[in-house]
């Protein structure tokens, strides 16, 4: 699966891929480009597949492009986007943990409403605005999330052997995203309060500041210092 989220609006996209072959890479970022819009800038690690697809669109793009990777071994230089994905993929492995595979087509499905849902996630804490409006990727992107609902009372119902199919497969996959939907929002909204923490901690003017005496052990920070040094 590749998952792709934009470093402006925080919106997530979402591609069910066959392989990890640099040709299905290749075309799940033009279908991502042909929904939303054509970055000029892209950030990822060092998988060989990237590399071969960042020399092929360098080598051929008509507008100039940038695409950055992170250093090898070095996860935590991708840390504007891992906390998200991490958060997705535990969601989703526990959605789908000990329940049969439902199909390609209907995984595909629940993969493109899972993104849907996540782009209507609230970009800072709740707590932090209260009364007012929360943005969503929605919001900055323009498009709105509605799922459809096919338990309406108004609808005709038909006992049709593809009429029983149809709402076995709606009963499902409506199963698997409010599960997901449970787990993601339990888990987002955490690291939101933990983010707000952090930043009330950081900006409070009660903060102390401690100078370091002799004989204390203290953490250096040299961005030219390796990890393992």
């Amino acid at each position: 699966m590749l998952i792709i989220t934009c470093l402006v609006t925080r919106a997530v996209a979402l591609e069910v891929l066959d392989s990890m072959e640099t040709n299905h890479l290749h075309a799940a970022v033009r279908r991502v480009a042909a929904r939303h819009t054509l970055p000029k800038f892209y950030l990822s690690d060092n998988a060989p597949q990237f590399k071969l697809l960042r020399t092929h669109f360098e080598s051929n793009a008509v507008e100039p492009l940038e695409w950055k990777m992170i250093a090898t071994n070095s996860p935590w230089e991708g840390g504007v986007y891992e906390r998200l994905l991490r958060i997705f993929k535990t969601s989703l492995e526990r959605t789908l943990r000990d329940q049969p595979y439902c199909g390609p087509v209907q995984f595909r499905t629940v993969v493109a409403e899972i993104a849907g849902m996540m782009n209507s996630r609230p970009l800072i804490s709740p707590d932090s605005e209260p009364g007012g409006t929360t943005i969503t990727p929605n919001d900055l992107i323009k498009v709105t999330y509605t799922p459809i609902n096919l338990q309406r009372k108004d609808l005709p119902i038909s006992n049709t052997d593809a009429a029983n199919k149809l709402t076995s497969i709606n009963n499902e996959i409506r199963e698997k995203l409010t599960q997901f939907w449970s787990v993601w929002k339990s888990a987002y909204l955490e690291s939101l309060r933990q983010r707000s923490a952090v930043t009330k901690f950081q900006s409070s003017p009660q903060k102390v500041r401690h100078n370091p005496k002799i004989g204390e052990v203290v953490i250096i920070n040299d961005e030219k210092c390796k990890r393992a040094a």
